[in-house]
């Protein structure tokens, strides 16, 4: 019966083991990809943050810049947003601070209520944007997405 009972237990501790050890995993893109996989990419500023729960925190921001939206943004920049992310990095959650500029992106801006919230995760495009290159701002500015394939080029060879 000893035996029975230590052997559960030794299941059942590394059940919990192999659980806790579980963290993000994100398919590697480049930063046009997570721009164009994106339905929502905006500059904003953290202004102030709210109580969070054990699972996310929870930032309103204002957006000084929209760069992608899809359907359109609520109204032009500049408006308040609510970001909300996973409070843990194992479940990749962004590391947001008040007062920071950050370029984030989401597949959704809810703007069934007020004011309208994203949620974003390292997986994203979700930077600071003082990170952000000359590059990476000129194709912010300039990035065209395509629905499914790249445009069809006869002269090219591939």
């Amino acid at each position: 019966m000893a035996v029975r009972v230590f052997g559960l237990l030794s299941l059942f501790v590394l059940c919990v083991c192999v659980s806790v050890v579980s963290s993000c995993r994100c398919i590697q893109q480049s930063n046009y990809q997570k721009f164009c996989s994106s339905n929502i990419v905006v500059k904003a500023t953290v202004w102030f943050d709210v109580t969070s729960s054990f699972s996310y925190n929870e930032y309103y921001a204002v957006v000084t810049m929209v760069y992608r939206a899809v359907p359109p943004a609520p109204s032009p920049a500049p408006f308040w947003i609510r970001v909300i992310t996973p409070s843990s990095s194992a479940a990749c959650g962004v590391s947001i601070s008040i007062g920071d500029e950050f370029l984030f992106s989401a597949s959704h801006l809810d703007t069934s209520i007020f004011p309208p919230y994203m949620s974003v995760n390292s997986c994203g495009w979700n930077v600071l944007a003082s990170s952000l290159t000359d590059s990476d701002l000129y194709g912010l500015e300039n990035w065209i997405c395509f629905a499914l394939h790249p445009p069809y080029r006869p002269d090219s060879t591939s």
